[in-house]
């Protein structure tokens, strides 16, 4: 017998026959109909305390609030930001977009990719590079020869691992 199921005795399946049998045909009456709706809708709220339970639940007001900032599965750094346009349905966007974005000055097409040249939650703009289209930052992580036309972004080119240069 699989874990969780337990089996019953002759006894307690004789007594489930009877409960279902002395309710067959009979349905609740209105009073006690209406009694079991009220018990299960809750408590009644005014409109005003409605949007005040709504408003405390939200952001930094909720107690599940980390900052704005959360790791996903894969083990990346997302912020929440919830004006970007390239925002999740969760209005968190990638880390290592908006450093790249700060880099250059402008928002990153959807089709443009960031390649982390260390781990994947250092977002530091020296470990990071920003390529046209998919394709072309396969061929850098392939070790192939990349046109730098389709570079966006190159943090290796930072000197001093400080200043700004970006190749837009």
């Amino acid at each position: 017998m699989p874990k969780g199921v337990y089996k019953r005795s002759k006894k307690q399946i004789e007594h489930l026959g009877r409960i279902s049998a002395n309710r067959l045909g009979k349905k609740h009456s209105e009073s006690h109909r209406i009694k079991i709706s009220e018990s299960k809708k809750g408590k009644p709220r005014s409109e005003e305390t409605k949007r005040k339970l709504s408003e405390a639940h939200k952001g930094a007001k909720s107690h599940w609030w980390k900052g704005g900032k959360t790791i996903n599965p894969k083990g990346y750094i997302l912020i929440y930001s919830p004006h970007h346009p390239s925002r999740d349905k969760n209005n968190y966007v990638y880390e290592h977009r908006l450093v790249v974005e700060k880099q250059i000055g402008r928002y990153l097409k959807s089709c443009e990719q960031i390649h982390h040249l260390g781990k994947k939650n250092d977002n530091r703009p020296h470990m990071l590079m920003a390529f046209s289209n998919l394709s072309t930052h396969k061929k850098f992580e392939s070790g192939k020869e990349v046109n730098l036309k389709y570079i966006i972004f190159d943090g290796r080119k930072l000197k001093n691992k400080g200043t700004i240069k970006c190749l837009v």
